[in-house]
């Protein structure tokens, strides 16, 4: 497949792929290489099928997989009710999946649902632990989006510091918390903290 790919031979290498799936029908992989080569050929309703068809057929943590790039998938084309329609069963299907709950958080119309981001937040809690740092990025951004932020100032501050303890160069946290030092006027604090994460994360903002 990767020969076909570096030598513009799309259809070889759809056809290689093809193959893949067959003689391996419990797979999740050649599966997913079949959707990558579709969406990147400009096939991107043929590459959702792809993926609905192997949710379909598939079983475990195999289809976890292919649901999870289905959301994605979905979410790149623009569809974003049926993506978080995705994500949201499976999150109800899978107590334990905490990456269908840190999707959802990432996107803003789940998050404006209060109700609904706090339980999200108090799910990924349960799967992480108190020590877990995901769970507390999310709540601090709850925190700060919502409109009564200047009460949990200090704690959400405290969540973010203990997200950047546990990796100094993680971006979310730091942007999360330069933005909050913006607003409330710690312009030097917040040019730190985005400085700091810049070592690891070129893209970060100057």
């Amino acid at each position: 497949i990767d020969l076909h790919e570096r030598h513009g031979r799309v259809d070889e290498a759809l056809a290689a792929a093809r193959r893949m799936v067959e003689t391996n029908a419990d797979s999740a992989l050649p599966r997913l290489r079949l959707a990558d080569i579709q969406r990147r050929t400009g096939q991107s309703e043929e590459a959702r099928k792809t993926l609905v068809d192997a949710a379909d057929r598939l079983s475990g943590d195999a289809r976890l997989e292919v649901r999870r790039a289905l959301a994605a998938s979905l979410l790149l084309d623009g569809k974003r009710k049926e993506a978080v329609e995705v994500l949201r069963a499976l999150a109800s299907e899978t107590p334990s999946d905490a990456e269908a709950r840190v999707s959802l958080l990432s996107l803003p119309e789940v998050r404006q649902n209060e109700a609904e981001g706090l339980r999200l937040v108090a799910e990924l809690k349960g799967i992480e632990g108190e020590f877990g740092v995901r769970w507390k990025l999310e709540q601090a951004r709850l925190w700060v989006e919502g409109a009564s932020w200047r009460s949990r100032q200090a704690e959400t501050i405290e969540l973010l510091q203990a997200c950047l303890r546990a990796d100094s160069g993680w971006e979310g946290p730091s942007l999360v918390l330069a933005a909050v030092d913006e607003r409330i006027g710690n312009f030097r604090e917040a040019e730190q903290t985005l400085r700091a994460a810049m070592p690891n994360n070129p893209t970060a903002p100057n």
